[in-house]
């Protein structure tokens, strides 16, 4: 723009003869110099990749639904939303990773969940191999449901051998219906004899 104010100012300055066509001619030069370059090609924007597969927990079965997604998908916003908030929230371990991890799981809350999902999804590179969460029994719907899941997990870290990369069992969950939809208020872990328990995975990956 100072460019432009420059080159009028000469213009009008000048004691030459310039008719009007060649005085809009020179401005029109003027105009396109000081701007970069109008006619460049506009880079094209980068797509955004949304690997969220979330939808509004209106049944317990959706809640359920997309905290499996959410393992597969590595978000861990989806994963702690589908839990209820700080105060509301419980988890109950399986005995063997309660016995081996002595006062672990007794101040466990939502926090407790944030810190071991994302040191788990860093480790496998934000995503589970498998994470299959079936829902074995489903009650009639009110205000709190009783949900009984069997699962099973496997993932690949670069963490050893001292963290486990599996686990299966099962679990009840408790949901309630809250304005935005159900949330998980309470979790109970219940791991196979003859594998790591879901419990196991928190413990390990918590530390």
């Amino acid at each position: 723009m100072n460019s432009i104010i420059k080159i009028l100012s000469i213009i009008k300055n000048s004691n030459c003869f310039i008719n009007r066509n060649r005085f809009f001619i020179v401005v029109g030069i003027a105009i396109l110099g000081a701007c970069s370059n109008p006619f460049a090609t506009r880079e094209a924007e980068k797509p955004t990749s949304d690997r969220s597969s979330w939808k509004q927990p209106t049944s317990p079965e959706i809640v359920i639904d997309n905290m499996r997604l959410s393992l597969i998908e590595g978000n861990e916003t989806n994963y702690l939303n589908c839990l209820a908030d700080n105060g509301r929230f419980r988890f109950f371990a399986d005995e063997i990773a309660k016995s081996n991890n002595p006062g672990l799981f007794e101040s466990w809350t939502k926090e407790s969940e944030k810190t071991y999902i994302n040191k788990l999804f860093t480790a496998t590179k934000d995503s589970i191999k498998k994470a299959d969460i079936t829902i074995s029994r489903v009650p009639d719907y009110g205000d709190s449901v009783l949900i009984k899941v069997e699962y099973e997990l496997e993932f690949h870290h670069n963490l050893g051998e001292s963290f486990p990369d599996s686990a299966r069992g099962q679990a009840e969950f408790w949901l309630r219906a809250l304005e935005s939809g159900y949330v998980i208020t309470q979790w109970t872990d219940f791991g196979a004899a003859d594998a790591p328990s879901w419990s196991s995975i928190k413990a390990s990956f918590w530390k």
